[in-house]
């Protein structure tokens, strides 16, 4: 997968200008030259021998400072890295480079090849963050020294994306294979280096889960590495070009294309490729349950590794683990044989986490840690002890994954991870519910909501902890203002190329430079705060406190319920708790819940279209999978008024208010929706409950607040070239806003990406009554459709997903009633990749958002409820409620009662209230009133009394 390159350059160096040689010198020169032709023509030891040998013999003739002899050094580095003896190139390659620093005026290219080799050579070491100091130098050269050779500038983007690749910084990879493939688009497309570029592109796109696309480029770098007769690079294009059809379950081609590579590799006796193409076939064959032919290449693969790399290499110890993991489904198909297979796994896992611990990487121990732990709760099931020992051992691998989570920069890089490691939060909390049901001890039942609750959403938790961080080490705004715009900058950029890549837009090569610009200012900014405020690095690196599930129930109010979910891969895991309850239920069979939930969420999406008895049928069924039985163990105590929902996977777009709580197919009556008995809002994780004990009610004032609203009524020079539907009712919305609210509006030309952004740090309640567009594709391009303020205004009248994520808000509540705010692309570990998310992510502490393509009639009217029962003192997710409900309750047709009009809108975050109660507010109205009156008629006796007082004497 990783493809290393040593840039070809010229070693050809001038000598000083002015500089008398001597015919002595240029003929132990041109004998340097021979010596090191000779060298690389012999190609291995015999090569590097040949040099060395000759070292002592030159330095007496020419000076240490010779280029010559710097040219010997580089060519004794080069030929130990093609030997795979890094060190020693190391040693070599340190030698050229205090000769070539010298003559970097006179040609700086034989520089950039040494470091090159110094980077190639820390690479091999796993020395990343050495390699990646040393591309930042080269890097440097090429923009001081006005180096012309853009071709060499590619290669570099080339290294720093490999890199960027090893570290797991997919967002960093793209980015500069982009650039690099920009240029060799316009330089040299038919360049190995380009090859090598498009199989890179197809790696790190197969990583992002885009196996059709990744095939693209690989079939392209294919056809480049044949030209170019490279035969070698040519087989692992083939070889990834197999594991992108494995991906898509097309085990055919995946065994043609690797069997094509294997015949090349085998043709060079290339030892390490042919292992990596016995693991890869391996994990296929296990993934048809042919399990003893995976056993045997699994086998063999160990075997060539263990003979030619170091026992902790990473490629050992995936092999090791692979293997490992082959034996315990063989195990569990053949209970006879059981005790031997899981004996051998473990001997297996054990060996590969020694091996990982005495690595320069000792987060490659977090895998087969991960199978050592799901071997022991295997073997927990019919003892107590060994799930007792497993527990611990997915307790410690928490640790580890929380501490290498630190390293990821960008929040792609971070989701990727969380989905690799998430089947280890699975088995962990399968293990840990098995020992709360056999002990029934609370610590159980608690590590396994803790479990749940780590495999999820944590690109968010990572943005609430940040924030929480910046307030306790007391970061000055400026410097926090400083952030925001390098991140508006950042985001506003990522959306222009988004935009231009769209459009087959081929001409990004000065936003991807510019951008590059912007990550350097961001990198410059964290080293600049990181020296100034040392506590707030450090702090931001410690693990988020674990929340307890004392401290959960403790802020749920009587009638309130947590329900969290964790969606497995055979089981969904449900969650529930109380004041004083908790207790799990799971459902089998997730692939058919799946099927239901995506039955039920289309049907209400469609109900107008639909007889009410099928869409009721749908409604109850999907009720008794996802709250049946939670609300039941609950209501036995006390009365359930209110639900947290912290979804998972699909649930999240599952419109909750539209379930039947009761097996209901009268079509005449109205059916016993969830919304007539409890309220609910979303939470992305249940961190923000404990978020929420900050909330600040009004009492005496109005929230400052903005509404921005376009019609869409054909004005080109507003919306741009793309035709909108109109939005007739979005003046009747406005005015509802404001009669409930004394804020601003921005209405059409008004409503305008600049004064929103104006708008997001001084607004409490920040109302958004426009378009939304959602694209599948490209989720990033995703966004919100505002208006232009003329033609020249070269700002887009659209904010995407990631220009949102750049933003910073204050709001209290942002309400989108924009179709597809609630809408996106489900991520593994994260959820569902919406506006929401990002609004959430940009600091917002509640949200309303709509789920699909909402009437802008019926939103119009449920949003003004919905302030009305704001104002009055409810929480938001009940003023939601009531104001669904009075809005069915107005409607004159069963058409308009439908859910399709009300179901999709759902409150997410912090549900509560932004004001004191109306009641409340009349009461201490009423008091105060009479307080004022009782200190004034004292203030009057008293006034009286010492008149009489005056008068007497």
């Amino acid at each position: 997968m990783f493809l290393v390159f040593i840039a070809p350059g010229s070693d050809s160096q001038k000598e000083f200008e002015g500089e008398v040689v001597s015919t002595k010198k240029s003929n132990f020169r041109v004998e340097v030259e021979s010596t090191i032709d000779k060298a690389m023509e012999l190609g291995d030891a015999r090569g590097i021998d040949l040099i060395s040998s000759k070292v002592s013999y030159f330095l007496l003739h020419l000076s240490p400072s010779d280029t010559s002899i710097g040219d010997l050094y580089h060519k004794a580095g080069v030929l130990c890295y093609i030997n795979s003896n890094y060190v020693e190139a190391i040693s070599w390659f340190n030698k050229a480079i205090v000769i070539r620093e010298r003559t970097i005026s006179n040609n700086v290219e034989p520089l950039l090849n040494t470091l090159n080799g110094l980077t190639q050579s820390h690479l091999q070491l796993f020395h990343y963050d050495i390699a990646e100091n040393f591309i930042e130098q080269q890097l440097t050269l090429t923009q001081t020294t006005n180096y012309k050779n853009t071709e060499t500038k590619a290669e570099l983007y080339l290294a720093d994306a490999q890199l960027a690749l090893l570290i797991e910084d997919y967002s960093r990879c793209r980015e500069k294979l982009n650039l690099a493939a920009n240029i060799f688009e316009e330089v040299n497309a038919n360049s190995f280096n380009h090859g090598l570029v498009l199989n890179l592109l197809g790696v790190t796109t197969d990583l992002l889960n885009k196996p059709e696309r990744a095939i693209e480029y690989y079939q392209r770098s294919i056809n480049i590495f044949q030209l170019n007769q490279e035969a070698h690079h040519k087989a692992l294009s083939f070889h990834n070009l197999g594991m992108a059809y494995a991906r898509l379950k097309k085990y055919n081609e995946a065994k043609y294309y690797l069997k094509e590579s294997l015949q090349i590799h085998q043709s060079f006796n290339d030892t390490i490729e042919m292992a990596r193409h016995y693991i890869e076939m391996a994990k296929i064959e296990s993934s048809n349950k042919e399990y003893e032919n995976a056993h045997q290449s699994a086998t063999k693969s160990l075997l060539m590794r263990e003979n030619v790399l170091p026992k902790w290499h990473i490629d050992v110890i995936e092999s090791q683990v692979v293997l490992g993991k082959i034996l315990m489904e063989m195990g569990a198909n053949k209970p006879s044989q059981k005790t031997n297979f899981y004996d051998k796994a473990m001997k297996l896992f054990n060996a590969s986490i020694s091996a990982a611990i005495e690595s320069p990487r000792t987060e490659w121990a977090i895998e087969p840690m991960i199978n050592k732990a799901i071997l022991g709760s295997k073997l927990g099931e019919v003892n107590i002890q060994k799930s007792k020992e497993a527990h611990r051992l997915f307790q410690q691998v928490d640790s580890i994954i929380q501490i290498s989570r630190l390293k990821f920069r960008h929040q792609e890089s971070k989701i990727d991870f969380a989905s690799k490691i998430r089947h280890s939060y699975e088995s962990a909390i399968k293990n840990s519910l098995h020992l709360f049901s056999k002990t029934k001890e609370k610590k159980y039942f608690e590590d396994a909501l803790i479990f749940c609750e780590k495999s999820k959403a944590t690109a968010v938790r990572d943005k609430l902890h940040k924030q929480a961080v910046q307030i306790y080490a007391g970061l000055p705004d400026s410097i926090l203002k400083q952030e925001r715009k390098l991140n508006l900058q950042l985001g506003a950029l990522t959306q222009e190329i988004l935009t231009s890549r769209s459009k087959q837009d081929t001409s990004s090569l000065t936003q991807l430079k510019t951008l590059e610009d912007i990550k350097h200012q961001m990198e410059e900014f964290d080293e600049r705060v990181e020296s100034n405020y040392p506590r707030y690095y450090q702090w931001l690196k410690e693990p988020i406190e674990k929340t307890s599930l004392a401290q959960i129930q403790k802020t749920l109010e009587h009638g309130s319920v947590l329900v969290e979910y964790f969606m497995g891969d055979d089981e969904i895991y449900i969650f529930g708790a109380s004041k004083d309850k908790y207790q799990f239920w799971i459902v089998e069979n997730t692939k058919q819940v799946i099927t239901q939930l995506n039955l039920f969420n289309q049907t209400i999406e469609n109900s107008v279209n639909l007889p009410i008895s099928r869409t009721n049928e749908i409604a109850f069924k999907t009720y008794e999978i996802l709250l049946a039985k939670p609300i039941a163990y609950f209501e036995e105590k006390d009365e359930v008024k209110n639900i947290k929902i912290v979804p998972d996977g699909i649930i999240g777009k599952v419109p909750f208010d539209a379930l039947l709580t009761s097996n209901y197919k009268e079509s005449h009556l109205d059916p016993p929706y969830l919304i007539k008995k409890y309220s609910h809002n979303f939470l992305y994780s249940n961190r923000l409950l404990l978020n929420s004990e900050h909330s600040k009610k009004t009492i005496f004032r109005e929230k400052s607040s903005a509404i921005f609203g376009v019609d869409y009524l054909g004005n080109k020079k507003l919306f741009g070239d793309s035709i909108y539907s109109s939005l007739p009712f979005i003046k009747e919305e406005v005015s509802g806003f404001l009669n409930q609210n004394k804020g601003a509006a921005y209405i059409n030309e008004d409503a305008t990406v600049d004064n929103l952004e104006g708008r997001l740090t001084d607004t409490e309640i920040l109302h958004i009554a426009i378009h939304g567009s959602f694209n599948e594709e490209n989720p990033e391009t995703s966004g919100l459709i505002f208006s232009k303020k003329n033609t020249e205004d070269l700002r887009n009248n659209f904010i995407s997903l990631a220009a949102i994520y750049g933003l910073h808000t204050n709001a209290e509540l942002v309400y989108l009633s924009a179709c597809f705010s609630g809408k996106g692309n489900l991520e593994t570990s994260e959820g569902v990749m919406s506006l929401s998310r990002a609004f959430t992510y940009a600091g917002a502490k509640s949200q309303v958002i709509t789920l699909w393509e909402v009437s802008d009639r019926a939103s119009a009217i449920i949003a003004e409820h919905f302030y009305s029962f704001l104002k009055e003192g409810n929480t938001k997710d009940n003023a939601l409620r009531l104001a669904k409900l009075k809005y069915m309750e107005e409607s004159s047709t069963s058409v308009g009662k439908s859910p399709f009009f009300w179901a999709g809108l759902v409150v997410v975050g912090d549900a509560k209230p932004l004001y004191v109660n109306a009641i409340i507010y009349k009461w201490i109205l009423l008091l105060t009133i009479i307080l004022v009156v009782i200190i004034l008629i004292f203030a009057y006796r008293k006034k009286y009394s010492n008149k009489r007082l005056i008068r007497s004497n």
